[in-house]
């Protein structure tokens, strides 16, 4: 007997007319001694002696075999309650690209890989009955999923300029207001600030003696530093700046805290230590794919002619990328390059 059975030899017709009563469907003729008996025993013999305790509320990609009785898993249903209970983008800009899967969580679309998208699949099955659960079913109907060629460019993933995506809402930023309005599956944000927005300006003396003495004072540098920062933070394009920021000086004197400081802000996923040499590797271009910072706090030295791929970011180029054993596609970066180094004297 499986998790989802009970012997009817534990279920009475007493129980049964118990729990009929109590049910929307009462009518008096259930009163009638013939009528009631007959319909329970119609009941225990359609069962094959087998209750199923799910079987009047069960998922609609559950059915029942005629003749056993047994709970079995259609496929193209299974894709279907996905489709109609999983908030989920498809994104492919063309025939050639690999296909990217988001799923809505917390407010947020991030990005999964079939595995993580087969958890999701496969869960919808073990909450009816774990003992149901086969892995090829899973596979088919993520099959049924990703080709159903319902795709969402990938211009479309954070275009709206005016939005900060926050874990209590979404920051609206017009030119004479700003309101927190509730996060909303249609709006395609891929990027989640790990903060809660409360709108109120609090004192900060520590750092603003940190930026004091970050730019010996120099309030220019700061408020440049700042706006840098806010962008980062921000929907808007890394590419419409055309510029990245790099910070020169001696060691030890706070550089690299301040990326950190941004990264903290930024969330995991979402910010990536990586050098100029390695974003031009084979796989740097796709390591930087969907992050809002990529840079390092560390540079190393590297020659002029290492800039190709940083020119391609800066300057709104596509970008030819691709995950390790997975199939390679293009992108535009709209995320920002931040790179810190020592100054050295010769």
């Amino acid at each position: 007997m499986t998790a989802a059975e009970i012997s009817m030899g534990e279920v009475t017709p007493e129980m049964i007319d118990r729990v009929f009563r109590s049910s929307a469907l009462m009518r008096e003729k259930w009163n009638r001694y013939d009528y009631r008996e007959s319909t329970i025993t119609a009941g225990i013999d359609a069962c094959h002696s087998t209750f199923h305790k799910s079987k009047m509320e069960h998922p609609d990609f559950i059915r029942f075999n005629f003749q056993t009785g047994e709970p079995y898993i259609v496929t193209a249903l299974l894709a279907k309650h996905v489709r109609e209970h999983l908030n989920y983008i498809l994104v492919r800009d063309n025939g050639k690209q690999g296909l990217l899967k988001y799923v809505y969580d917390g407010g947020c679309y991030r990005l999964y890989s079939n595995d993580m998208l087969m958890g999701v699949i496969k869960r919808y099955i073990a909450d009816y009955d774990e003992e149901l659960v086969k892995m090829s079913k899973v596979t088919e109907a993520l099959q049924h999923i990703t080709t159903d060629l319902n795709y969402v460019a990938q211009d479309a993933l954070d275009a709206d300029d005016s939005l900060i995506n926050f874990r209590n809402g979404l920051l609206h930023i017009t030119e004479n207001d700003i309101d927190l309005i509730p996060h909303t599956p249609n709006v395609y944000s891929t990027i989640q600030i790990p903060c809660k927005w409360n709108g109120r300006s609090e004192p900060t003396p520590v750092f603003d003696a940190y930026m004091h003495s970050l730019t010996n004072g120099d309030k220019a540098i700061e408020r440049l530093l700042l706006e840098f920062i806010g962008v980062c933070i921000s929907n808007v394009k890394g590419w419409r700046l055309k510029k990245s920021l790099f910070l020169v000086g001696d060691g030890d004197t706070g550089k690299s805290q301040l990326k950190s400081l941004v990264e903290r802000l930024l969330g995991k996923g979402n910010f990536i230590g990586i050098d100029l040499k390695e974003i031009d590797a084979r796989f740097g271009t796709g390591a930087i794919y969907g992050t809002r910072l990529a840079g390092s706090s560390d540079m190393s030295f590297m020659t002029v002619d290492e800039l190709k791929t940083f020119k391609k970011i800066t300057g709104r180029d596509s970008l030819y990328a691709e995950f390790k054993g997975q199939q390679a596609f293009e992108f535009t970066y709209s995320g920002l390059l931040w790179f810190c180094m020592n100054l050295v004297l010769e």
